[in-house]
């Protein structure tokens, strides 16, 4: 049974507790009442606050400076959170700060992150806003919500450049391409044995001019010859002739060297004339057949056929 003493002394020790108790939160809660902070109001606009608790930290530059008070949706617009926080008065705060919200290690809590000012910017009003920003995290899935967008679109757009009626159509043009190409080599094969007639013409031609040059050159000598020997049995006969007549004489030779020289000219040059013309227009036929179609390289073979047969007549 427990004695009066017990009892007694068991009192005092809760009546001395209780008043600790009340002594501690007095001075706890007083020391609140009593601290001088600052207040000022932040505003986020579309976007969300969610892991930001009422009490939650505010920091500088990592520094806590202060605590949040109350979190409310603006009345007049839905679309508004007003974030009421006070620092320790005195702390300066810029007018070209940004208020953002980071986390808080991987609890996913979110504390208020008062970032940014410089010493030029004037020093913000107590009870003033601060003006919202977005933290790094935010570019970043902003970013990526971006990217995800447009990649989202490119496969959309490969699956319908991929599509069943695409697929028939690249198929279809590559079957066409394909054809194309084997007839192309085909009449390329035959214009190339085109071309090897019309150089076997030529190399006819040019041999033929040859000759031809090689009987006039031999016909000139045989007839400078002759002239020669002629003139030489004119002066033995005519040695008792006067000056005037043999210098006449000498004239008319000269005259007749000077034509057939001049027509050998001719002919040599208006022979190197059509073989420049008929290399020029073969080299012309060759250079254009790559970059034509079947019609035109049909067209193009007539044309060198009728060539090489105007060549050879």
């Amino acid at each position: 049974m427990v004695s009066k003493v017990t009892k007694i002394r068991l009192g005092v020790f809760i009546a001395l507790g209780s008043i600790l108790i009340f002594v501690f939160a007095a001075v706890v809660a007083g020391s609140r009442l009593v601290e001088k902070r600052d207040t000022y109001y932040i505003v986020f606009e579309n976007y969300s606050v969610s892991g930001l608790q009422v009490g939650g930290p505010v920091n500088y530059q990592g520094i806590k400076i202060g605590r949040v008070e109350t979190i409310k949706i603006d009345p007049k617009n839905v679309a508004k959170i007003i974030l009421t926080i006070s620092v320790e008065a005195g702390t300066p705060i810029k007018a070209d700060t940004e208020a953002v919200l980071a986390l808080m290690g991987i609890t996913g809590l979110k504390a208020v992150e008062i970032r940014g000012g410089t010493n030029a910017a004037a020093l913000l009003k107590p009870k003033s806003y601060i003006k919202a920003g977005v933290s790094m995290f935010d570019d970043i899935s902003e970013r990526a919500v971006s990217i995800a967008d447009k990649l989202e679109e490119i496969a959309a757009n490969i699956s319908e450049m991929t599509s069943e009626e695409n697929r028939k159509n690249i198929a279809a043009i590559l079957s066409q391409t394909s054809l194309i190409l084997a007839d192309t080599h085909d009449n390329l094969a035959t214009t190339m044995v085109s071309i090897s007639r019309i150089a076997e013409n030529t190399a006819d031609l040019t041999e033929g001019l040859n000759r031809n040059m090689n009987n006039i050159s031999n016909n000139l000598t045989k007839n400078m010859d002759l002239l020669t020997q002629s003139t030489t049995n004119n002066i033995d006969n005519l040695s008792n002739t006067s000056q005037a007549s043999l210098e006449a004489l000498v004239k008319s030779v000269n005259t007749e060297l000077t034509t057939v020289t001049s027509n050998l000219n001719n002919t040599i040059t208006q022979l190197s004339k059509e073989s420049t013309a008929l290399l020029k227009e073969t080299t012309l036929q060759v250079n254009t057949i790559g970059g034509h179609t079947d019609g035109m390289i049909l067209e193009t073979t007539k044309q060198i056929v009728t060539t090489s047969a105007n060549v050879n007549r």
